[in-house]
């Protein structure tokens, strides 16, 4: 099936998502071979409000992820990029990702979400390990699932946060499982709050946490949990003392040859004279 729009031509590959009253194509754009993803609408009230939501919040904001819309057959149609790369799901599954990798992948995702500067709707319907695609280059990018159209005209940046907070927490399950890393902790502890203001505070204040997940170590870092850190004391004051206790076993053996050499010194051999042998007396 083609899809034409003036002197493009969208050649549908296959269907990707389908709701009551939205789908989602990957096509080919016959032309310019590149792939793209085709949103069609057959609801007319869906189509306008989708139309209106478009025209309102992506028309000036320079969205680069947009490119057109257009009506055929009574179907309104959307048209965003689509990226082929394997998914960011695939790649965990598949490959051993140490932590400075998937340190380098959260900060690139950040990275995209602040040059593209999506709206929350659309940040919402692309942060899935499924849906986020990482290329053999590492560059991030993401396709989306646009079929819910009751988010349309309310979905508040707090829920991209969640959706973001999720990813994080697949991809340092390690790390969080462990503990090692309280400033990690505390960004995803705010993120699942919603407590960032604007996307550029939430890639500055990753900033920190990416360096300290890079940062090069002889040894794994231990688990910072409570029973941890107390055991680390204990080992400490055990360790302590039982130096002290060398240096008092050492004073003690130090003491103890002293002693002994003052009672050997001290001490006399008696001299024994004999006087007498049998009935001899010896002079």
């Amino acid at each position: 099936m083609v899809i034409q729009n003036v002197n493009k031509n969208y050649e549908v590959i296959r269907l990707l998502d389908s709701a009551e009253k939205m789908e989602e194509y990957l096509c080919l754009e016959q032309q310019s071979g590149e792939n793209y993803l085709l949103v069609k609408v057959a609801d007319g009230s869906v189509a306008k409000r989708f139309t209106l939501f478009l025209e309102e919040k992506i028309k000036d904001s320079q969205f680069p992820d947009y490119l057109e819309c257009f009506r055929q057959n009574k179907n309104f149609y959307a048209v965003f990029t689509c990226s082929l790369a394997p998914s960011l799901e695939e790649k965990l599954a598949g490959e051993n990702c140490g932590r400075k990798e998937r340190a380098e992948i959260a900060r690139r995702l950040l990275e995209q979400i602040l040059l593209r500067n999506p709206h929350p709707y659309f940040l919402k319907c692309a942060l899935r390990t499924d849906l986020v695609t990482v290329s053999k280059s590492m560059e991030v990018s993401w396709n989306y699932q646009l079929t819910d159209e009751k988010s349309f005209v309310s979905c508040p940046p707090e829920t991209a946060y969640e959706q973001l907070y999720r990813i994080f927490a697949i991809l340092f399950r390690a790390e969080i499982a462990r503990k090692s890393y309280p400033l990690l902790e505390d960004y995803l502890q705010d993120l699942a709050g919603g407590n960032f203001s604007a996307y550029l505070e939430l890639y500055e204040r990753f900033m920190p946490v990416y360096r300290d997940l890079c940062a090069e170590e002889q040894e794994e870092r231990e688990p910072q949990t409570f029973l941890f850190r107390l055991w680390e004391r204990v080992k400490k004051l055990l360790g302590f003392l039982k130096k002290i206790l060398m240096m008092l076993l050492l004073v003690a053996a130090v003491l103890y040859v002293v002693s002994c050499f003052r009672d050997t010194s001290g001490s006399r051999v008696t001299q024994q004279t004999i006087r007498q042998i049998g009935d001899v007396e010896i002079r």
